[in-house]
Order: C-alpha cells, then structure tokens, then sequence
C-alpha cells in the first residue's frame, strides 16, 4: 500500500479472504478507536500465490469536518427526538431496532419540476446517527431507517419526488447512501 501512487496515512482497516488465494486489504481513515471511514479508503486485492497486484480501487469522499473544536456530538436520545421531529412520519408501531454512528455518503434528490427529477451527489461524507426502525407487527416487515447528522442534527433527505400535484406530493423520504446498502 505504502508503494502505491495513491492516498497514505491510512489504517489497515478489514482483510477479506475471497478464497486461498485472493485477499483483499482495506486502509481507511480512522476516525475513531473503533469507526473506520468506508468512503475514504484504498482497497488493494492480491494475489498470494504469486505476490502480484490484482486489483487497486481508491474512494475518496473525505469526512466532513466543519464542526467546531467546542461542538459536542448528539446523544442517541437526542438523534432520535431530531428524526421523529423533521420527519413528521407517525412512528406508531415502530421499534427502535438499531442506533449506531457511522461514516455515511449523503445524496439528495430534489425537483426541478413537477414530473422531472435530477440526483446530486455529496462530494463529502458525514458523522451521522443511523437509527433503524422496524414494525414488526405489520404482515410484511416494515423498516425506516433515518439519518441524523451528529453535530447539527439534520436529517439528509433522500428525495423529494412528487408523484401527483396534491397531498401526496408532500411526502419526504429520508436517508443516505451506505456501504452497507
């Protein structure tokens, strides 16, 4: 990794063994003892038979760091209060399954008219609260997953796509790229 005309100061991250032969090294940023940015990484396969490179993919949304040095992060219960809040979505029937803080890949969809959509993309990543919310009771699983910002509490919206010209124009849909995705 360190030979290689790509970015340095990474952190061995995750090694996954495709098979006895091909194992791939992930170095991330570190962001945390334990939160390893996914979108900031160079992942290198190799070949270990021969020692030869297979493969080199960089990804490169470096974190968004405009917090201030004094700026405390959101507690959970803090996170969750913001989603329910901006969401305005009736969380009846939901339970909180999962809350964890991850390095996520912001997008947004917006309109530019009322049938026509156009998709930015983040050329960031971001801190954020990833609370999953599952309705367990209903006959099909029913999953919402929000994305809380975790210093400012801004939930990323998704997309806002409005399929008629009356209420249901109005519905938001909330959330962020992920690797786990």
């Amino acid at each position: 990794y360190e030979n290689l005309p790509v970015q340095q100061g990474y952190t061995l991250s995750r090694i996954e063994k495709y098979d006895e032969e091909l194992w791939s090294f992930c170095f991330s940023r570190q962001v945390t003892q334990t939160l390893f940015n996914p979108y900031e990484e160079v992942r290198v396969v190799v070949d270990l038979t021969t020692g030869r490179l297979v493969l080199c993919n960089v990804f490169f949304f470096p974190l968004l760091d405009d917090h201030e040095a004094d700026d405390v992060p959101l507690t959970q219960e803090q996170a969750i209060e913001a989603a329910k809040e901006q969401s305005g979505m009736e969380m009846e029937g939901f339970e909180l399954k999962q809350a964890e803080v991850c390095c996520v890949l912001p997008n947004w969809f917006y309109t530019e008219g009322v049938w026509s959509a156009d998709v930015r993309y983040a050329e960031v990543s971001r801190l954020a609260w990833v609370l999953t919310y599952e309705d367990d009771g209903s006959e099909f699983v029913s999953q919402n997953v929000f994305y809380v910002d975790y210093y400012t509490g801004e939930l990323a919206i998704v997309r806002e796509i409005p399929y008629s010209k009356g209420e249901r124009a109005e519905v938001r849909c909330y959330g962020a790229d992920d690797v786990r995705e």
